[in-house]
């Protein structure tokens, strides 16, 4: 079993606290601690904006995986659009290929701005 297979397993079988959020990063398999009301606001906000134009056979998702196997990767973002047949095609433990998801937001913060805006975006480019 590769690397990838060991550490998606690891992801799969973690108890991750409420609100929590678990991704599979260069680090390994790390955990975020929740969000703040800012990055709540936000998301709110870009997710009914969304719902305006979004298609109805498409999902707008919070806490969904989105995985990236060819660099092992696989992350949590803020807002994932994916095609409805996408979610129901796996088992929910199994997460999203990047290549499905239509648009992933990701809400940058001091504290993150870094990952999520080199090695998040190199990692789903």
């Amino acid at each position: 079993m590769g690397n990838w297979e060991t550490r998606l397993r690891e992801w799969q079988n973690l108890d991750v606290p409420e609100g929590w959020r678990a991704e599979i990063t260069p680090a390994g398999v790390t955990l975020t601690p929740p969000v703040d009301n800012g990055h709540s606001r936000i998301a709110a906000s870009v997710h009914r904006t969304l719902v305006r134009s979004v298609p109805e056979d498409r999902a707008i998702l919070q806490k969904l995986g989105v995985s990236i196997r060819s660099a092992s990767r696989l992350y949590v973002p803020g807002l994932v659009v994916v095609p409805h047949h996408e979610l129901l095609s796996r088992p929910d433990d199994v997460p999203v290929p990047a290549e499905a998801a239509e648009l992933v937001v990701e809400i940058v913060s001091q504290g993150n701005a870094r990952t999520d805006r080199v090695e998040k975006l190199w990692a789903y480019a």
